[in-house]
């Protein structure tokens, strides 16, 4: 299977146009028929070639300046770790926010709490701490 551009699909519309079949277009595009007559249909209802939707991900949406504010006023009070926070939040202030997007929310603001590993990684190994 190859993905389709722009171009390949005004090549199939333009040769269903003089004539040519959907199994021999599938084949020299290496697209199943099926594809090319679901382009054609297209094609015959609206008048244009079909437009490719465009790729990847929708961005989400972002968080409202009211969301981060309760987020650290709430660290503030509690000093908890993000997981904890979105806990907190959810029960509490019935504000269903992600941990990841606290984390981002903290971390923007300089109050993430880091992680075990990285807090022994900045300030020494524990190998070295045990041994002294």
């Amino acid at each position: 299977m190859v993905k389709l551009n722009e171009r390949k699909i005004r090549w199939i519309i333009h040769e269903k146009l003089r004539g040519r079949g959907a199994g021999e277009l599938a084949l020299i595009q290496r697209v199943t028929h099926r594809r090319v007559e679901q382009i054609w249909q297209a094609y015959k209802h609206t008048g244009i070639p079909p437009t490719l939707k465009t790729p990847g991900r929708r961005k989400g949406a972002s968080t409202h300046l009211h969301d981060a504010s309760l987020v650290l006023k709430v660290y503030d009070e509690l000093k908890v770790d993000a997981l904890t926070l979105e806990r907190v939040l959810k029960h509490s202030h019935g504000l269903n926010l992600p941990h990841n997007r606290t984390y981002m929310i903290l971390k923007e603001a300089d109050r993430a709490c880091l992680n075990r590993a990285s807090r022994e990684h900045a300030s020494g190994s524990a190998t070295s701490e045990s041994i002294a």
